[in-house]
């Protein structure tokens, strides 16, 4: 098995001929797959693929759940289109540094993101944040999490550090870190998004000026600096800084 990226963005539904009426009639989409007898159905968005799927109450819809954000043409035609249809907004249309977004529900409560990113010459900084830089997964046996990893997923390690407490798997343009640190511990809650910034250190007064508290301060390692901090639910966050190689 070898893991190269994400192979779609997935949304359980419980009727499928109400859902298609919503995906394809409300808001536009172009069905490019159909599988198991129409209970999954596949829509081709860029180089993305979103999924609906009605498999059964082992996969059952949440608000909670994934939420696949949409990149429209017109935002302001979009959002006109959908209110015409009288669909419910769980977030009114707003401005970001970024880009314009609003929030609405299908049929079955997913949250679904109506996006239209800014065009370069008219965006204002975003904190900074450039990509992200890795996904944290936190482990408390790093053997036993290097055999899982290497062995059961078959992925290759492209970077080792703190004598094996920190190993690094690229998957795509994602980098995926596996680590046993005092600062994390594992969690079924989720795994830790770092965010790759470009000063590191006005980021980190930046957010402490918007009262953000640091749990793990600035800290350097072989390859990077690095902070962590929370969300307001409490899920871990970093700011990082890679050093030039």
């Amino acid at each position: 098995m070898k893991i190269k990226a994400l192979a779609f963005v997935g949304t359980p539904v419980t009727d499928m001929q109400r859902a298609r009426s919503f995906y394809e009639g409300v808001l536009g989409l172009t069905v490019c797959e159909e599988m198991m007898s129409g209970r999954w159905i596949e829509y081709a968005l860029g180089d993305n693929t979103l999924a609906i799927a009605s498999v059964g109450p082992e996969w059952l819809p949440s608000g909670h759940g994934t939420g696949a954000a949409l990149e429209v043409e017109d935002f302001d035609k979009a959002i006109e289109w959908l209110k015409h249809r009288k669909v419910h907004f769980s977030t009114e249309p707003h401005e970001t540094p970024c880009c314009h977004m609003a929030i609405i529900k299908d049929r079955d409560g997913n949250n679904i993101v109506i996006h239209k990113l800014k065009p370069e010459n008219e965006k204002e900084p975003c904190l900074m944040i450039k990509e992200v830089a890795f996904v944290a997964i936190a482990v408390s046996d790093p053997e036993r999490a290097r055999k899982f990893y290497q062995e059961t997923l078959e992925l290759k390690p492209t970077s080792t550090q703190m004598e094996g407490a920190w190993v690094e798997y690229d998957i795509g343009p994602t980098t995926i870190g596996v680590g046993c640190h005092p600062a994390w511990q594992p969690s079924r809650d989720g795994t830790t998004v770092a965010f790759e910034v470009d000063d590191i250190d006005a980021t980190i007064e930046k957010l402490k000026s918007r009262g953000v508290t640091f749990d793990l301060p600035k800290t350097e390692t072989p390859v990077c600096w690095m902070a962590q901090f929370r969300d307001p639910d409490g899920n871990k966050l970093v700011v990082h800084k890679r050093k030039q190689k």
